[in-house]
């Protein structure tokens, strides 16, 4: 979770949009839309709720959990990334 908000971070080139998305959707996001049912099955591929999958005893989609992180992990990082070399890029 720390990398993909350092993602988010690098994306929004300000470490207040990262707080700013992070704390609602893991406090409260997740598990209210996860009782609507509508949206019960894509709260699963949210980050918080993989990380959370990928680190239950027990747990049979563990691996799918972290597949899921990490999917959203390098989506993070990659767009901070090119906003970051693009951001550089224009100020030459």
């Amino acid at each position: 979770m720390s990398l993909f908000a350092a993602g988010l971070a690098a994306t929004a080139r300000s470490a207040v949009v990262p707080l700013a998305v992070l704390l609602p959707m893991v406090l409260a996001g997740s598990q209210i839309l996860s009782v609507v049912g509508a949206t019960k099955e894509v709260v699963r591929y949210f980050p918080d709720r993989a990380g959370t999958r990928m680190l239950a005893v027990g747990a049979d989609d563990a691996y799918t959990g972290f597949a899921v992180l990490l999917a959203w992990t390098v989506a993070a990082l990659a767009l901070g990334s090119y906003r970051h070399h693009r951001w550089d890029a224009g100020c030459r």
